[in-house]
């Protein structure tokens, strides 16, 4: 009579660490395509934040046959809205757009005529801030004493920054000037008046489409600021966004208008995309120079005027990226 012997099914040893190395070779070689797949998302989730936003300023265009621009202030304690609280019935934020007091309005809380820092601690807007940002989606603000006195009003503040900027002009350069190597310009020449979203006063005309010489696709309404700026001297990171509510610019123009030492909202690039080293007033969050920067691999997305949403290459030519920020210089663009 045969015997048949029981036979042990399993893996050796070698041959589980053989499995185990497989696997991780899989896994190393799937993450970067789930990294990239990630940003891939994040990146069109940007696209379309911003492409809400040039359908807002172009709705609001179109009730108010302008564009809309920083109201600068009258006053030291008058300190009034920027372009960013006027697109709000346009980007679903009527609610808080009709409890603003334009009126007397102190965005910095200097007076306790109005409530409007509850509005800017309550009010989040999803569009606002580029998923693949990793900065901080809000910044906390001390209110003065007078707000202070105001019955339940707090001692300080927390409100969302935005990762988005309107461009309000370039800077212009002699000829016998170059522009140094890393494309950092730190001569004097920058013209704030000049761009798609704009500081107004009584003085100065609103911006209408038909005032786009250079025409509405060859110039940058909104820019991207969604990463930090490193300084040259200590190499720390800053947050250098110029996000507020407010409004305002740097200087005042109009002798009846008060001086205002920074600027809110809007930037004049003075940088290359993605700058980082020395140069003046880019580590400055409210200084009128911050340069476009983001996470996103290679460069920055901008909205054109005429509303559609464009990738920057951080190596795009400088004078390029100084003509796209003018809307009426007459520089002819062909590709960037």
């Amino acid at each position: 009579m045969l015997t048949l012997k029981s036979r042990r099914n399993g893996f050796t040893l070698i041959e589980l660490l053989v499995v185990i190395a497989i696997i991780a070779i899989l896994i190393s070689l799937l993450l970067p395509a789930v990294q990239q797949a990630r940003e891939a998302a994040r990146r069109t989730q940007c696209k379309n934040n911003m492409k809400q936003l040039g359908l807002a300023i172009h709705n609001y265009h179109d009730v108010y046959s302008m564009l809309p621009g920083n109201i600068v202030m009258t006053a030291d304690d008058q300190r009034n809205a920027s372009w960013v609280t006027m697109i709000l019935p346009y980007i679903d934020q009527a609610a808080a757009y009709n409890q603003i007091i334009w009126e007397g309005t102190d965005w910095t809380m200097q007076s306790g005529a109005n409530l409007n820092w509850d509005i800017m601690q309550q009010t989040r807007v999803s569009s606002f801030n580029c998923p693949s940002s990793d900065l901080p989606t809000t910044r906390q603000q001390t209110t003065n004493g007078q707000t202070q006195a105001l019955p339940d009003a707090p001692e300080d503040i927390r409100y969302q920054v935005m990762d988005y900027s309107g461009v309000s002009g370039g800077y212009w350069k002699p000829e016998t000037t170059t522009v140094p190597s890393g494309g950092v310009w730190t001569g004097y020449g920058w013209d704030h008046q000049v761009g798609a979203i704009i500081n107004m006063n009584g003085d100065t005309q609103p911006i209408r489409i038909a005032m786009f010489l250079d025409g509405t696709t060859n110039t940058i309404a909104i820019g991207e600021h969604s990463s930090y700026t490193i300084r040259d001297s200590d190499g720390a990171d800053v947050d250098a966004r110029p996000s507020n509510w407010a409004g305002g610019f740097w200087g005042a123009g109009p002798a009846n208008h008060a001086w205002l030492g920074w600027s809110l909202n809007i930037t004049v690039p003075r940088y290359q995309i993605n700058y980082n080293g020395p140069g003046y007033g880019h580590d400055i969050p409210y200084g009128g120079h911050t340069g476009f920067r983001s996470n996103h691999t290679g460069g920055v997305q901008v909205t054109l005027a005429d509303g559609s949403v464009r990738f920057l290459s951080e190596n795009i030519d400088f004078d390029t990226l100084l003509a796209l920020s003018i809307r009426n210089d007459r520089t002819v663009i062909s590709e960037f």
